[in-house]
């Protein structure tokens, strides 16, 4: 799973979390000022810049945030649980963020049963496994057609 590592515990200048005045009140951040922070020590990348609207899914309906790096200019997930296997909600939190799986994270999402997530959001994610195996599967013979053609033209 393509991923970076940050430590979070000491790592912030960097860092904002544009989720957490969407989602949650001054009250709560003030009550719990760790809400929406992450815990685990990885990054994963996304490929552009969710809208409110999909932060506030990822943060509400997984257990992970989304993080921007200053520095970079760029937008990362997160997750704010830990303690079990958290790839079904990694990868949700993709299709919320940018519409599809992060194409990394593709082999490594546990699918034998619903773990981190329910039975419905464990559907849409199988959906969505499904398709873009179909889609990487459609792509690979393509390279292997061409990988003979190349070969071929050698002899």
């Amino acid at each position: 799973m393509k991923s970076i590592y940050v430590d979070w515990s000491e790592n912030f200048e960097d860092w904002y979390f544009p989720g957490r005045e969407l989602v949650f009140t001054e009250k709560e951040l003030y009550d719990n000022p760790d809400l929406g922070i992450p815990i685990m020590n990885y990054a994963y990348p996304l490929e552009f810049k969710p809208s409110d609207k999909a932060i506030k899914k990822v943060i509400t309906e997984t257990n992970c945030t989304v993080a921007y790096n200053e520095k970079e200019d760029s937008y990362y997930l997160a997750l704010t649980g830990a303690g079990m296997d958290f790839s079904q909600d990694i990868a949700l939190a993709y299709i919320y963020a940018q519409g599809f799986i992060d194409w990394d994270l593709l082999s490594d999402i546990y699918i034998t049963n619903p773990l981190s997530v329910n039975d419905k959001k464990f559907r849409l994610l199988t959906r969505h496994l499904s398709k873009q195996l179909k889609v990487r599967r459609y792509n690979d013979l393509l390279r292997l057609k061409e990988i003979a053609k190349a070969r071929e033209a050698l002899r």
